[in-house]
């Protein structure tokens, strides 16, 4: 938790307990400030909240767009590997070294399974 949410909650309830104290019956202004802390404190959690989500969202966002750059990257090194060659005629076959595959396979993660459209 960070400390800013800390220090929000302890606010609140201090101001939740105060705001409780019979005491403070006849100072009806004290209250009502009281209440009106309470209330900033909630709308800046609430903002908080809200740009939390919002950076969690952008990161995942972010994390899709990596990947399928990745893959196209992939499949496009794949098709270089064909044009030049290195499979048979239906793809099926490698012709290269074995040092060749493992530095495609280094490359491109799951290789042998790869569709190529």
């Amino acid at each position: 938790m960070h400390a800013h949410h800390i220090t929000s909650r302890l606010s609140c309830l201090a101001i939740a307990a105060i705001s409780h104290c019979p005491q403070l019956d006849h100072h009806s202004h004290l209250k009502a400030w009281l209440e009106e802390q309470r209330t900033l404190i909630d709308c800046r959690r609430l903002e908080q909240r809200d740009r939390d989500y919002e950076r969690k969202i952008y990161r995942q966002e972010r994390q899709r767009r990596k990947a399928a750059e990745r893959r196209q990257e992939e499949v496009a090194y794949i098709r270089l590997l064909i044009s030049e060659g290195y499979f048979g005629e239906n793809g099926e076959h490698w012709r290269g070294t074995k040092e060749q595959w493992e530095a495609a396979t280094r490359k491109v993660p799951g290789f042998g399974v790869v569709e190529i459209y």
